[in-house]
């Protein structure tokens, strides 16, 4: 029973690495195109959120 929540626990938080870095890198491919680094956080927030949604999916 351990083994099975230890690798959904894994599987959430390889997800969530996975959103946070495409946001990240969205985020500064806006940023770059727009000269405004306030979509770096922005871009952030969306990976985050990406993210948490794929880590939920079964």
């Amino acid at each position: 029973m351990s083994d099975k929540r230890d690798d959904k626990q894994k599987k959430q938080a390889e997800y969530l690495g996975l959103g946070i870095a495409l946001g990240l890198c969205f985020g500064v491919a806006i940023s770059v195109a727009l000269d405004n680094w306030a979509f770096v956080g922005a871009g952030l927030a969306f990976g985050v959120a990406i993210g948490a949604a794929l880590s939920q999916r079964e």
